[in-house]
């Protein structure tokens, strides 16, 4: 919370950042291990989230947010003021 300076009412407020770099192509990277893991993992939020984005542009009543890690802790910036398009 902030309190204004002018005495008006006060403002609560958040920002989060999320980097979402495009997705990992497995074959041309070479990773193995414990980094193809990884890659795995970034390629599936990154399905989910478009997923979730897209049944929220098109309006559907089931928004599937526990598909995913990264889309379970997004939900609160997706259902809130957040814009997608």
């Amino acid at each position: 919370m902030v309190k204004c300076e002018n005495g008006g009412p006060e403002v609560k407020g958040g920002l989060d950042c999320w980097d979402l770099a495009g997705s990992e192509r497995v074959e041309k990277s070479g990773v193995a291990g414990e980094a193809l893991k990884e890659t795995n993992d970034i390629n599936s939020g990154l399905s989910a989230l478009g997923m979730v984005m897209s049944q929220l542009a098109k309006g559907q009543t089931h928004i599937s947010y526990a598909s995913n890690v990264l889309t379970k802790a997004m939900k609160p910036i997706l259902t809130g003021d957040a814009r997608v398009s």
